[in-house]
């Protein structure tokens, strides 16, 4: 039965033309580069859970519209779960493309290029996670340039490359969007998802392949759903700004992704959702660990106004990068990054939550 019913979601997937294979509906992505100062503004959107009430969902779309519209990014990122796939009855095999259409179609209404790393919560639905980044490769705002073939199971990991101010030819940074899955990481299957031993291997040959065609190192930021567990670690023992309202939600096996983004790509920060209720941005080292701010009306959380992250990229004249972040409201009301202290962890958390 089960086997059944996978069978059925990918047949309907090709019969409406976003199966696997069937390109002949994606269109060409959209060129990304830093402005002639060098500058490249991102708005980090989160945790929309569409499909839980229609008037959720209306809310959802006229608070992310009013956000793209106050911030005015060169492109969102959007950090998982989408839509909340538990709230699918089982019988309505629209129901992803439906609320698909309706995040998607803000972002082309408004004109701007959006990138998204999936969830947990996106492939509990009627589509599997290749089949919903298929679809969304036939929106044309969209920088999904198609399978990485990173692994069998993802379908969010894709670089985005974002051209130099003084050569938009040449990159001068990059981003990451990567596939954190569902659940299970390494050899726990009880525990939330992490990236799997393949894609590790698929980030470190795209990396070396951008390197050789750079002739540089190329740094830049990550966006994925799921913390990594060093998320616990860094409020604990390093300095944050911002709240740890609920323990972290991160897998129980640690991969070592984040030492692949610190060490062998100097990337500057990494960015996730998940935790509706955290919002802290911390020092780890030399790479920093920042939770977006959870912005749909759908699931729980968060305490509190929805605020959400917007993100400043600085290309400097020596090549390297900086970069800033402040966060706008839902009453669009902005607030500066807080100077960092270390902060008392009132759950005393010290592994991964489940």
């Amino acid at each position: 039965m089960v086997i059944g019913t996978v069978v059925t979601f990918a047949t309907v997937g090709r019969m409406m033309g976003w199966g696997k294979g069937d390109v002949s509906h994606r269109k060409e992505v959209p060129q990304i580069r830093f402005n002639s100062e060098g500058r490249l503004r991102i708005l980090q959107l989160s945790d929309f859970h569409y499909g839980e009430s229609d008037e959720k969902d209306r809310n959802t779309s006229k608070l992310i519209e009013d956000l793209v519209k106050e911030v005015k990014p060169d492109l969102v990122t959007v950090t998982g779960d989408l839509v909340s796939g538990y709230a699918w009855d089982g019988k309505d095999f629209d129901f992803y493309q439906k609320h698909w259409r309706e995040y998607s179609g803000i972002f082309e209404k408004l004109g701007v290029p959006y990138a998204i790393a999936l969830g947990n919560h996106d492939s509990e639905a009627n589509l599997n996670r290749k089949e919903i980044m298929d679809m969304d490769a036939s929106n044309r705002f969209r920088l999904f340039p198609g399978d990485q073939g990173s692994d069998p199971e993802a379908g969010s990991d894709y670089i985005v490359r974002v051209g130099s101010s003084s050569d938009p030819k040449r990159a001068g940074a990059l981003l990451w969007m990567l596939d954190t899955l569902r659940q299970g990481c390494g050899p726990v299957s009880t525990s939330w998802g992490c990236l799997k031993p393949s894609q590790i291997e698929w980030f470190d040959q795209s990396l070396l392949d951008e390197i050789e065609t750079a002739g540089r190192m190329l740094k830049g930021l990550a966006f994925f759903h799921i913390p990594p567990p060093e998320f616990v670690e860094a409020f604990k023992n390093f300095p944050s700004s911002g709240h740890k309202n609920e323990t972290v939600g991160c897998p129980k096996h640690n991969n070592n992704m984040l030492s692949h983004l610190q060490i062998f790509s100097h990337t500057l920060a990494v960015f996730c959702g998940h935790d509706h209720n955290n919002d802290y941005a911390a020092s780890f080292g030399d790479i920093d660990l920042v939770y977006g701010r959870k912005t749909g009306l759908g699931s729980y959380g968060p305490l509190g106004l929805r605020r959400d992250r917007a993100i400043e990229l600085q290309e400097l004249p020596n090549g390297e990068l900086s970069y800033k972040t402040w966060i706008v409201d839902e009453l669009m009301q902005i607030t500066p990054d807080s100077p960092r202290t270390i902060q008392h962890d009132k759950f005393n958390q010290t592994r991964c939550d489940f």
